[in-house]
């Protein structure tokens, strides 16, 4: 009796020990692998935010189409058409598929070069942080799915530069004003402007005798270093100088959501109409990607 009760108690210690190594170890790995960080909020205390981006794209106006047409000397059969590849429609092309001579064109993207609005004729005065400046140096032309359109502190335009607010900077504000009807977006300077994005603020017409103010409360989410260390599948997510495993085709510099979204828009056309719309962003096999922090 007294072996088995020895070997009853060694079994239960032996048990014991294995049970404890084994939770020790699944805390120990999530603690090296950084799953699981306690650190103090201090951003209150310093806080640098990005400033919103501001996209605006160019709205269809018939008029100006029909005096365009005119100009042209284009037949009246050529407005549905022209009015289809000039703007972004969800809707089929339906005088694409029964073009004649008088009710379409071949080289329709010579038209569209031509007849969409340049910065100088949408924009008139601008001013940021109380300084006025010219509009077309601080709106960057963006190629979308609407067309080019010209965007205010983007990360995806110009120089990549992008205007922060801080406790120096206090709160800025941007102010312009408009000649020609326009579609105004409001996002994240690392977004794509994309019709299946969600967006905070869009209007579908702006009146010209209109007055628009949008004050926005904007929450910048930063995360600890030692996520990068992270294996994506593990993290659940994508860093900017990331891409998907699955985009062979890539044709942006850095990564987003609203990036990854256009791109799958895309692929998904060519897949299955071997060809994209003409304001779909490219895929273009060598396309260099950033990967500088």
């Amino acid at each position: 009796m007294v072996v088995e009760a020895k070997l009853c108690w060694l079994s239960i210690l032996l048990g014991s020990c294995w049970g404890t190594f084994s939770i020790l170890r699944e805390v120990l790995g999530l603690y090296t692998q950084g799953s699981v960080s306690y650190s103090v909020e201090t951003n209150y205390l310093s806080w640098n935010t990005p400033f919103p981006t501001v996209t605006l794209c160019e709205q269809l106006d018939p008029d100006r189409l029909k005096r365009y047409l005119a100009a042209k000397k284009l037949p009246p059969t050529m407005l549905a058409f022209f009015r289809d590849v000039f703007y972004y429609s969800n809707q089929q092309c339906k005088q694409c598929t029964i073009c004649k001579n008088t009710t379409c064109v071949d080289n329709y993207m010579d038209y569209v070069n031509e007849y969409r609005l340049k910065c100088a004729e949408m924009l008139n005065k601008c001013w940021w942080a109380g300084k006025p400046y010219n509009c077309c140096e601080i709106f960057s032309p963006l190629e979308t799915e609407y067309g080019t359109c010209f965007t205010f502190n983007s990360q995806l335009a110009g120089n990549g530069f992008v205007r922060h607010v801080n406790r120096t900077t206090g709160l800025p504000s941007l102010v312009f004003t408009a000649s020609r009807l326009i579609t105004l977006r409001i996002h994240a300077p690392d977004d794509v402007v994309s019709v299946k994005v969600e967006k905070i603020v869009t209007t579908d017409t702006m009146p010209l005798v209109s007055e628009l103010n949008a004050t926005l409360k904007a929450e910048a989410i930063t995360s600890d270093m030692t996520i990068h260390r992270l294996d994506p599948l593990r993290r659940g997510c994508l860093l900017m100088r990331e891409k998907p495993a699955f985009a062979q085709h890539w044709p942006f510099q850095r990564y987003s959501y609203s990036a990854c979204v256009v791109y799958c828009r895309a692929k998904l056309q060519v897949d299955l109409c071997n060809c994209t719309h003409h304001f779909m962003v490219r895929l273009m096999p060598d396309a260099k990607f950033q990967v500088d922090l």
